[in-house]
């Protein structure tokens, strides 16, 4: 599959704000491609136009909510339609809580496993066997001090 495509491009989830930004912008001067996903409406259009006004890369964005349960399936889609091929998986996205486990609802809770656990473990499947056809490719799965 490799073959069939020009370029690699490194996946950020959660890019747009925070670390993900920090990523992003990091990669960029690594003279990387990107692919930010972020939640829609969530400054894609402004760290896309930061990042090519400062770096010569490609950044194409993908506003969707992590948490919609088609959401892997669909930035995956998106890549395979788009031609991208993926060389540097970041998941990235997350949300954190503070609330005590026993009083916290189970939307509250259903939120953070979509976002935080569903959503990397599916995007990291989708991508894999892509990764691992290419010489160079790697998955970066990233967590907050609050996780432990």
């Amino acid at each position: 599959m490799a073959d069939n495509f020009q370029k690699t491009y490194t996946l950020i989830t959660g890019g747009s704000e925070g670390i993900g930004k920090a990523l992003a912008i990091e990669c960029a001067a690594r003279s990387m491609n990107l692919i930010i996903i972020a939640l829609p409406d969530s400054h894609l259009d402004q760290i896309s136009e930061l990042i090519q006004a400062q770096y010569n890369v490609d950044v194409i964005t993908l506003g969707i909510d992590l948490t919609e349960p088609d959401a892997p399936q669909k930035i995956w889609t998106f890549c395979r339609e788009k031609r991208l091929m993926v060389n540097i998986l970041i998941n990235n996205a997350g949300i954190t809580g503070s609330t005590v486990f026993e009083e916290a609802s189970p939307a509250y809770i259903d939120l953070r496993i979509q976002l935080n656990i569903r959503a990397l473990v599916l995007l990291t499947r989708f991508f894999l066997p892509d990764l691992k056809k290419l010489e160079h490719a790697c998955i970066l799965n990233v967590s907050s001090m609050s996780a432990f």
